[in-house]
């Protein structure tokens, strides 16, 4: 899809989506909620509506089943319109005063005998008890009750009673409910719009503050404007401070960039002079002298040799620097490693007195990549045998304390001030430059190893005295049983 169709679309909010989606919501909610409630409602009041009309029929058949003969007016005249100018009550006797119910009693002939309306139901002949509904123009009018009167001595249908209920609680009932039902979904519809704008402009409005923060760093690329921190503690939270977390992160890369081109430059500039020195040299003159080209060729090799050396080291710090967590599950033997490079370092300096002192028993397992445990032990015997003066000797040593593999580098040379025992871990920074342009050193030694040594969540330091040498301590974590 194109930008222009992209433009052609009409804008809907969120507040607008979010507001109806919760309408919606909350209104289907109800909805549910009240169909539940009148299904419930309407099927027990019908069960209640139909326990009445059984209880009308048993109650007239009981009046009536000790009769052996059928049914006839005189019988039925004497056994209810007598009771029901007696002062005694029964059952049937309260059922007939019920304005709700009307009574039939017809002979085995389906001839009617009694009635105490004129409804006009018909009396249908059944063996047992049925209840049916009565409709008129499809709507539920009542229900009519039918069942035969049987002797209790012979067993045999002496006549039958029907009984009409015409639900009028049941309706009185419904009508209540839906009365009250239909006006409060207008006041949930109502009540749901607001709350859904009220909630989701509370939710916006740090989604607002969130996009101005980011409108505010578009405009201004370098601005260390952050999303303040969030009192919530929910996803937007979250969002709030990983975002932050990337623009530290991002701002560290354009500041190591910025570093990269500085510090590059500011390196390269005295080698290119010497080159350019010398090139002049053999262009005005020099190249008609042996001597002289022999002398400008070696000195413009060292120098290219310097530089090509250089900038792999300033890409290798560069790359540790973006890349923190690319061997971070990565796990070592440290002992054969030390061993291995404690070995390679006698052979290569014959001259120097190297001790080691390894005090860990069981095996060390460290969370580092193999090879940048090497390089970073390297580094430091390195250093160590390039500023020892007279006293040629370097001790190392190993230890282990709860969490941490303990290594420490000691040499006896020149030292460190206090002032430039921070300083030492930049980029480029030289304590002694004349001594370390001449043994080719470029400065950026010490800041890969601690740059390393960061990336796997371990320390460096250093305690030097000048002119008694200096110990460079690394921790390392160890895996644990827990790892």
């Amino acid at each position: 899809m194109d930008e222009k169709e992209t433009k052609k679309r009409p804008r809907i909010s969120l507040r607008f989506k979010w507001t109806f989606f919760i309408t919606i919501v909350v209104f289907f909610m109800y909805v549910i909620f009240a169909v539940t409630n009148f299904y419930f409602v309407s099927h027990t009041m019908m069960k209640n509506e139909q326990v009445t009309v059984k209880n009308a029929v048993d109650a007239t058949i009981s009046r009536f089943e000790e009769y052996n003969q059928p049914l006839n007016k005189e019988t039925v005249k004497n056994r209810i319109l007598v009771d029901t100018k007696n002062s005694y009550k029964d059952t049937l006797v309260d059922q007939l005063k019920r304005n709700d119910l009307q009574i039939v009693i017809a002979d085995v002939n389906n001839k009617q005998l009694y009635e105490t309306k004129n409804y006009n139901i018909p009396i249908e002949k059944t063996s047992e008890l049925t209840i049916k509904e009565q409709h008129k123009n499809n709507r539920l009018k009542g229900l009519v009750g039918t069942a035969p009167i049987k002797s209790k001595q012979t067993g045999k249908i002496i006549g039958y009673v029907s009984i009409y209920n015409n639900i009028h609680i049941y309706h009185e009932t419904i009508n209540s409910l839906l009365s009250k039902l239909l006006p409060n979904a207008f006041f949930v519809l109502v009540a749901s719009i607001f709350a859904g704008y009220v909630l989701v402009g509370l939710v916006l409005r740090r989604i607002r503050m969130i996009s101005k923060t980011i409108k505010s760093i578009n405009e201004s690329p370098e601005s260390e404007v952050r999303i303040p921190k969030q009192k919530q503690n929910d996803e937007l939270s979250d969002v709030a401070e990983q975002f932050n977390s990337m623009l530290d992160r991002l701002q560290q890369y354009t500041n190591q960039q910025k570093e990269f081109v500085q510090d590059v430059s500011h390196e390269l500039r005295t080698p290119v002079a010497v080159l350019e020195g010398h090139l002049q040299l053999l262009n005005r003159w020099g190249k008609d002298d042996p001597e002289v080209l022999e002398e400008s060729l070696q000195s413009s090799l060292q120098e290219v040799s310097r530089m090509k050396h250089m900038i792999q080291e300033m890409l290798d710090l560069t790359r540790l620097e973006q890349d923190e967590n690319k061997y971070a599950d990565e796990v070592t033997d440290a002992k054969p490693i030390i061993l291995q490079i404690y070995n390679d370092f006698k052979t290569l300096h014959p001259d120097f007195k190297i001790t080691l002192d390894y005090d860990v028993r069981e095996d060390a397992q460290v969370k580092i990549y193999r090879s940048h445990l090497e390089q970073i032990i390297i580094i430091l015997m390195d250093n160590a045998t390039k500023y020892s003066d007279d006293k040629k000797e370097i001790y190392m040593s190993v230890s282990r304390s709860e969490n941490y593999l303990e290594i420490a580098v000691q040499d006896f040379g020149v030292g460190i001030s206090t002032e430039n025992q921070e300083k030492i871990f930049n980029r480029f920074y030289r304590a002694d430059k004349d001594r370390s342009r001449a043994s080719g050193g470029t400065g950026l030694g010490l800041p890969i190893a601690k740059q390393l040594v960061k990336n796997y969540k371990g320390f460096m330091y250093v305690e030097s005295i000048v002119g008694s040498g200096s110990v460079f301590k690394i921790e390392l974590p160890i895996v644990t049983k827990k790892d």
